[in-house]
């Protein structure tokens, strides 16, 4: 609901396309396997467990989500993590994440107009 309201209900398409597509991915993945994985990865935790807490709180953050999406959001997240600690770098996820939101949106768009053309 929250992407289809966002997707539906935006002016310009384009910048929706950036901003979600592209720059919120960046800025999310920067944040929890960059920043947060390199601090905790060092801790009691390790690799491993550092990929799933990263999981659990990236899951928590999206407040826009139902508990149902967070659940789904989780296996996105340990995905995001281990191609983190296997690649050994950011890259890697943020370009998975960038196709998983610009997938999304075009989803949601081809959506609204098979919606307008009944």
């Amino acid at each position: 609901p929250f992407l289809h309201e966002l997707v539906s209900n935006s002016q310009n398409i384009p910048l929706l396309i950036l901003s979600i597509g592209i720059v919120a991915p960046v800025f999310e993945e920067v944040l929890f396997r960059g920043f947060a994985y390199k601090g905790l990865e060092r801790s009691k935790l390790g690799g491993h467990g550092t990929v799933w807490v990263i999981a659990i709180v990236f899951a928590l953050i999206h407040l826009q989500y139902s508990w149902a999406v967070k659940a789904i959001i989780i296996p996105m997240g340990v995905l995001l993590g281990y191609a983190r600690m296997f690649s050994g770098s950011l890259l890697v996820p943020i370009l998975l994440h960038v196709l998983n939101n610009s997938l999304g949106i075009l989803l949601e768009l081809q959506t609204l107009e098979v919606e307008a053309s009944f």
